[in-house]
């Protein structure tokens, strides 16, 4: 099961560079990269909360997750 779930984030991960590279021509990197992000966020939230069933994080958690990936984006 685990090894399932490793093997398509290595697929997606060494996509990303090729997908990268094609959408150079139509947008600017950080925008790329802030879509990229946002886009995994949201499937990763819906996947943990939707079909896990894991709860959603709490009202206090919401503004560190909000920093971080804003600085894991830009820095």
């Amino acid at each position: 099961k685990n090894f399932g779930i490793g093997l398509v984030f290595s697929m997606l991960w060494a996509s990303a560079s090729v997908a990268t590279k094609a959408a150079l021509a139509y947008a600017q990197p950080f925008v790329i990269a802030d879509f990229r992000f946002f886009i995994a966020g949201v499937l990763m939230l819906a996947w943990a909360h939707g079909i896990r069933r894991q709860p959603l994080p709490s009202r206090a958690e919401w503004l560190p997750l909000i920093v971080y990936g804003f600085l894991n984006v830009t820095l």
